[in-house]
């Protein structure tokens, strides 16, 4: 190790020290219940993992490398395991079970169920309180907690991984001209059905989908945009109307909707399988006890002032006039402008705003104080790549989009970038400026 890299690891260990003390100072004061993360936390938290991973930079080794490799492949292994057998849901939350019980329980092998725990108990899955026997420990619980933890590990394990592992004969297949839209998913599996039409309405395949979005793909929470979003001044709109555009859900209209009492939103979704799944939740939800329980809070009136209605992505813009139009845009370069072209008319009418969402826009090379940040959402992208042939669009490209998109009276420019606390451009917001301005 050089005298460079000696300083640098010097560094970094002091920045960990006072990282973890304003953390521990942070969390003794906090009085938030067990298990939440306020926004300080977050990050916090995300301070203190940029430190470990530039130390861990810093000190890697090949062979460490190839090591950890091999125990994370492992480690994904036995959680598909543990969740394919339902061995977490037979663990007491509280208190300890005996193995042998356990494997008799749940119909596995005594001796492999021991080498599983003991090999899980390593990073803290799982606990051996004494010979023999097992307990949860604060993360397995999280995971018999939560059922989206065990999609998104059953999709990694059984779908993600072996679809990536295939990605070299998929290009040979290309570069051969062979099967020009064949996915590194089609050579894995052989499917009947293409990944994204597998993955429609309440299919298996989707749920976990969709639960390795939310907990795997290094996307931000709706919790987090919401926060962000509450940055802008929204109580100078007045009632305005607000139009949320290309949603998947009425979920992040009903939490604006929570917060700023006199904004009024219409919910365009674009796909209308996914429009009827959010009525049937809306009926499904919508029983006496939760009205009554409901009337009790703002989630009554919330939900007066939003209205969900069908848009397919590309056509006019049926509302004038709103004050702000969130857009969540194709990935693609040209629907993405021609999305915006929409808007323009409905924009200088209002003197509004666009605030283009950019969770899954690929941050510029380079750009983030973490690399391995930069490097999750590029794990997306691939595989998004190997199950879909799709993939995320650059920040570059999607700044040179909204360049691109003007009218006889002006053009579109960026006003503002809502980041997030790790560096991420989490919103553009958008204005239509007058050309010359």
């Amino acid at each position: 190790m050089d005298t460079h890299t000696l300083g640098q690891l010097e560094t970094y260990s002091q920045h960990l020290a006072e990282a973890v003390k304003v953390l521990s100072t942070r969390l003794h004061s906090l009085d938030s219940p067990v298990g939440t993360s306020p926004p300080d936390i977050t990050k916090d938290r995300a301070v203190i993992y940029a430190i470990l991973d530039g130390i861990r930079t810093l000190l890697d080794e090949p062979d460490y490398l190839l090591s950890s490799l091999t125990t994370q492949v492992e480690f994904l292994a036995c959680l598909k395991w543990l969740a394919e057998f339902q061995i977490l849901a037979c663990i007491p939350p509280e208190g300890s079970l005996p193995i042998g019980d356990l494997a008799e329980l749940t119909g596995v092998p005594d001796v492999q169920l021991h080498r599983v725990i003991r090999f899980t108990a390593s990073s803290g899955f799982l606990q051996e309180p004494k010979s023999h026997y097992v307990s949860h420990t604060a993360m397995s619980a999280r995971f018999l907690a939560s059922q989206p933890l065990c999609d998104a590990t059953i999709f990694i394990a059984a779908s993600a991984i072996p679809s990536a592992l295939r990605m070299a004969d998929a290009t040979r297949l290309t570069s051969a001209g062979r099967g020009t839209n064949t996915t590194a998913y089609d050579v894995a599996f052989s499917p009947q059905r293409p990944f994204r039409t597998a993955c429609e309405g309440h299919s298996k395949l989707g749920r976990q989908w969709r639960a390795y979005l939310d907990h795997a793909a290094s996307l931000h929470s709706e919790k987090e945009l919401v926060e962000t979003f509450s940055r802008l001044n929204w109580l100078s709109l007045g009632d305005a109307c607000i139009v949320e555009v290309g949603a998947q859900s009425s979920s992040m209209a009903r939490s604006l909707a929570k917060t700023f009492p006199n904004l009024h939103f219409f919910v365009q979704i674009n796909n209308t399988d996914t429009l009827a799944m959010i009525r049937d939740d809306d009926r499904d939800n919508a029983s006496e006890s939760e009205l009554l329980a409901a009337q009790a809070t703002t989630d009554v009136t919330a939900s007066a002032r939003i209205t969900v209605t069908f848009r397919e992505t590309g056509m006019p813009q049926p509302v004038i006039g709103a004050a702000v139009y969130i857009l969540h845009l194709p990935a693609v370069g040209d629907l993405a402008r021609a999305e915006l072209y929409r808007h323009l008319g409905p924009l200088r009418a209002s003197g509004g705003m666009i605030l283009v969402l950019t969770t899954r826009v690929l941050p510029e090379p380079g750009s983030l104080p973490n690399p391995r940040v930069e490097a999750a959402a590029r794990a997306r992208d691939l595989a998004m790549l190997q199950l879909a042939n799709e993939g995320e669009m650059e920040m570059t490209e999607l700044l040179q989009v909204v360049d691109s998109v003007s009218d006889d009276v002006g053009k579109l420019v960026v006003a503002n970038r809502l980041a997030s606390y790790n560096g991420l451009i989490l919103a553009l917001a958008l204005k239509h400026v007058a050309h010359g301005v």
